[in-house]
């Protein structure tokens, strides 16, 4: 095996001799990591991991979440938040508590559906008595 080039399949673990390589061209040369996982045939991201790995040797793992992620996608953080008050609401609650609210969520479901069904019906007869379109066309442009 020549160097840059590797049998190792996708999926299998790097050898020792190959994770020490990587990382000496990390710290002693000026290759990019782009470079370095194209001349040893190995992922930008397990590059970058190593490179994660050789900074701070005493950490076990690397931490993967994207910092300032709620900045970026406001409504995720929303989201988030939604359903850590909907968890901290429920925390505490006996089964038949909880299953008194299933069955409360459910009658709403089924009034919320019959009055969209309402409105549905409503507007097919004004449409048929009017002869007019009331519905918006699917697709149309906003304005």
């Amino acid at each position: 095996m020549t160097k840059g080039t590797s049998s190792r399949g996708r999926g299998e673990r790097l050898s020792d001799a190959l994770r020490e390589q990587i990382i000496h061209d990390l710290k002693r040369t000026n290759l990019t990591m782009y470079a370095i996982s194209k001349k040893y045939r190995v992922s930008y991201m397990t590059v970058w991991l190593l490179s994660q790995k050789a900074s701070n040797p005493a950490q076990k793992s690397v931490n993967l979440q994207m910092k300032g992620w709620a900045e970026r996608k406001p409504y995720l953080s929303a989201a988030n938040a939604q359903v850590a008050k909907m968890r901290d609401s429920l925390a505490g609650k006996s089964e038949a508590e909880l299953r008194s609210e299933i069955l409360r969520l459910q009658k709403e479901l089924a009034i919320a559906n019959l009055r969209a069904e309402a409105l549905d019906t409503m507007i097919d007869i004004a449409e048929q008595q009017e002869g007019i379109r009331i519905r918006k066309k699917s697709g149309a442009k906003q304005s």
